[in-house]
């Protein structure tokens, strides 16, 4: 750790330095020479750890609103198009007819494509104002901090779900959601608030495998709001209705945002304070893939990783929705209390004991191997799910993707690396816009793929999400093999 901080204040890393990785000499040699050593991070106090439960709970927002809303949409629309139908029972759950001829089958699928078209749409108006808001708001915190955009941000979850939880009450068209959805999406999303996270964490750490760590926690407090989210949520629907499930989350969205605004201090100090004009720092954000920041050249590595990065994240992006339309066909047909105990099963087995084994394989292992175990991890999970015929193989499916989600912090950590101090938050705006494109492309592929395919081979869905894992595996080895042929 001490030799680390070294490298990162000293003017010039030699060649023959070495550090605990292959990757590491690679990011540390090229970049080094290029900045001007980073002053030593703010004294770390109580209220900069209110960070990881912000996102937590800002997490657990998104995946319990989702759920809430596809499963309430999956039930009105039964209603409204087959109101005399037996396809539901008196409190919502489906009817489990497997005979592709019955016609509560062939209802089933009609509402399964129907519900998934409409969830398609939903992320579009979600994401697409996202994708500017993120880029705009993610590098102005650079000039301005973090802070003030985390908070611009959970106003708008906490308007969303407010007007939802009104428009559930009062009994509007649930299309009036869609508008609804693109509040939260104007003010950044989830995307901006994790990376405004990512780059919150890089002004209080050092480079090195301590911001990796970081980075994990930070992956770690999101993975606790997310096995919440499920559990609580498929309770709560069952026991006290949608109504009273946005109550909830509407008042824990406030709690948040108070207790940011008031409590949580800024961590960009003002002599990190990037003073240049508006569309500079707009254009900082997709500098690093436009043109070399290094006389040794390294924008093909900020390329490859990136694309390594969004292949990730188009295996992760949109798996919910999908699963959830999944669990409630034929032959699981599950109720909102097994569907929320496998969702949080999956969080706890991939965003908690998989993340938190990070430490103890890093004693084992280079960062480069633990991304490759992730990938095969993830691929092997897809291809179990996909061809999932009862409830125990489906179970399987977390253990066997325990270590999905190592390949994130890790990506993220090495171009933290290559980035000077002062383009951190430019840095993860842009991540954050692949973050916003990805919901976007993922939930328009994957809802598409599986309204194509619930008829025939309903879980082919999954093999398409394991193939994007495969591509992220492929790319991250031509970064390796790039880096030794440097």
């Amino acid at each position: 750790m001490d030799k680390m901080t070294e490298d990162e204040k000293s003017p010039l890393l030699l060649p023959q330095q070495s550090v605990n990785s292959d990757i590491d000499v690679e990011v540390e040699t090229l970049t080094q020479p290029e900045f001007t050593s980073k002053p030593d991070p703010p004294p770390l106090r109580w209220r900069h750890f209110l960070m990881s439960p912000c996102l937590a709970i800002h997490l657990y927002s998104y995946i319990y609103c989702n759920m809430v809303i596809g499963q309430y949409v999956y039930y009105d629309i039964a209603k409204q198009k087959y109101p005399d139908s037996s396809f539901l029972t008196n409190n919502g759950d489906s009817q489990c007819h497997t005979n592709k001829t019955s016609l509560a089958f062939i209802e089933r699928t009609n509402i399964q494509k129907l519900t998934s078209d409409w969830l398609m749409l939903a992320s579009v108006f979600s994401s697409v104002p996202a994708i500017v808001m993120d880029v705009v708001l993610g590098s102005f915190s650079d000039k301005y901090g973090r802070k003030p955009f985390v908070v611009i941000s959970l106003i708008g979850t906490f308007l969303k779900t407010s007007l939802i939880t009104i428009g559930i009450s009062s009994g509007i068209s649930f299309s009036y959601f869609l508008l609804f959805v693109g509040i939260e999406g104007l003010t950044g999303g989830w995307c901006l608030v994790l990376s405004l996270g990512y780059a919150y964490m890089s002004d209080l750490t050092v480079s090195g495998k301590s911001r990796t760590l970081a980075f994990t926690l930070v992956e770690i407090s999101v993975g606790f709001g997310l096995v919440l989210s499920g559990v609580s949520s498929g309770y709560l629907i069952k026991d006290v209705g949608f109504v009273y499930s946005m109550i909830v989350i509407s008042a824990l969205n406030g709690l948040n945002l108070m207790i940011v605004l008031l409590f949580l201090p800024e961590s960009l100090e003002n002599s990190m304070r990037k003073a240049t004009g508006v569309l500079n720092l707009i254009k900082s954000a997709f500098a690093f893939y436009t043109k070399d920041t290094s006389k040794d050249g390294k924008r093909w590595k900020y390329i490859i990783l990136t694309l390594s990065y969004i292949a990730l994240t188009m295996s992760l992006i949109g798996r919910e929705t999908v699963e959830e339309l999944y669990q409630l066909n034929a032959p699981f047909c599950w109720t909102s209390v097994k569907i929320g105990w496998f969702s949080s099963i999956g969080y706890i087995a991939r965003n908690v004991i998989g993340l938190s084994s990070i430490k103890l394989l890093q004693c084992c292992l280079s960062d480069k191997v633990i991304v490759i175990v992730s990938g095969l991890s993830s691929v092997l999970a897809y291809i179990m799910e996909a061809f999932a015929v009862n409830d125990t193989m489906l179970f399987f499916v977390p253990a066997i993707g325990i270590f999905t989600m190592l390949a994130s912090p890790v990506i993220r950590s090495i171009l933290s690396k290559m980035t000077p101090p002062d383009q951190q938050g430019a840095l993860f705006a842009g991540t954050a816009v692949i973050q916003s494109v990805c919901t976007v492309a993922a939930d328009v592929i994957s809802k598409s793929i599986y309204t194509a395919t619930v008829g025939s081979f309903r879980g082919f869905v999954f093999l398409e999400f394991g193939g994007f894992s495969a591509l992220m595996l492929v790319l991250f080895i031509c970064f390796m093999i790039g880096c030794k042929l440097k």
